[in-house]
C-alpha cells in the first residue's frame, strides 16, 4: 500500500472515530441536558444523531476504497468486516449509504417541524417519533432490497469473479484484498435513483423550506409568544431585525 493510501486510511480513521465520540456524546447530552421548549425538537436531533453515528460506525467497521470502471464498481475493504469475509463488508457498505441517505430525510424533517410549529403548537413526541420511522422506511427498503439482490446474485457478488475484472479492467491486483461489488449498477436503476437524485431533490425542498421560515420569522404579521420566539433563536439563529 503506498504513502497515500495510507494517509487516506488513517485520516478516514480519524475522522470516523471523532465521529463516533462526537455522536455518543451529543446522544447524551440530548439525552439527559435538553431544556423542556426544546424537548420535542430534540427527538429529530435525536433522530439525526443516531443515523450519524452508525455511519461513523459503519466506515470504522469497513474502510472502503471504491474504485469505478464503466458500469462496474469494485469496492476493497480493510476494516475489520474482513474478518467475516466480502459479503459482511458489502452489507456494511451498503447499511453506510442507507444511513447517509436517511440523514437527508431527516434534515428535511427537521426543516419541516421548525417550518410547521410558525403557526402551530409543537406535536406530541410520539407523533414526532412515529413520522421519523415512516421517513426511515424508504431507507430501510433500500438496504434490504439491494442486499438481497446483491448478495443473492453469483453474477454480481462473486468474489473471484470480481477480483479478475479488476485486473482485467483496472490492472490491479487485488487477489489477497477482500472484494465486494457489482459489474453493472446500472442494472440497479432504481437504487441509484434513490442514493442520486432522491438526496437532490430532498436538498432543493430544504432549501425552499428554509427561505419560507426565515421569511416567516421576518414577517410583521406573525405572531408568536416569547416561548416560540426563543425556541426558533436556538434553532435557526436567526437574527429578526426590525
Amino acid at each position: 500500500m503506498s504513502w497515500i493510501s495510507s494517509a487516506i486510511s488513517l485520516i478516514s480513521i480519524t475522522t470516523s472515530t471523532f465521529g463516533v465520540a462526537s455522536n455518543s456524546l451529543l446522544i447524551y447530552l440530548i439525552l439527559t441536558k435538553t431544556p423542556h421548549h426544546l424537548s420535542s425538537y430534540s427527538v429529530l436531533i435525536l433522530n439525526w444523531s443516531i443515523g450519524d453515528l452508525f455511519v461513523c460506525m459503519a466506515a470504522l467497521f469497513e474502510r472502503q476504497r471504491i474504485m469505478i470502471s464503466g458500469p462496474s464498481s469494485f469496492f476493497i475493504f480493510s476494516g475489520p468486516c474482513t474478518y467475516w469475509g466480502s459479503k459482511a463488508c458489502f452489507v456494511g457498505s451498503i447499511f453506510l449509504l442507507h444511513c447517509l441517505v436517511h440523514g437527508f430525510w431527516s434534515m428535511l424533517y427537521s426543516f419541516a417541524y421548525r417550518y410547521y410549529i410558525l403557526g402551530h403548537s409543537q406535536p406530541r413526541k410520539g407523533i414526532l417519533i412515529l413520522i421519523s420511522v415512516i421517513l426511515y422506511l424508504p431507507s430501510l427498503a433500500y438496504f434490504v432490497t439491494i442486499c438481497l439482490q446483491i448478495l443473492y446474485c453469483s453474477k454480481n457478488s462473486d468474489e473471484a469473479k470480481l477480483k479478475a475484472e479488476i485486473k482485467i479492467q483496472l490492472g490491479i491486483d487485488a487477489s489477497a484484498e477482500c472484494v465486494s461489488g457489482y459489474l453493472n449498477e446500472f442494472e440497479l436503476h432504481y437504487a441509484l435513483i434513490y442514493i442520486t437524485i432522491i438526496p437532490f431533490v430532498i436538498y432543493i425542498a430544504i432549501l425552499i423550506l428554509r427561505k419560507l421560515t426565515i421569511w416567516k420569522l421576518k414577517s410583521y404579521e406573525t405572531a408568536m409568544s416569547e416561548g416560540t420566539r426563543q425556541l426558533h433563536a436556538q434553532m435557526l439563529k436567526v437574527h429578526i431585525s426590525g
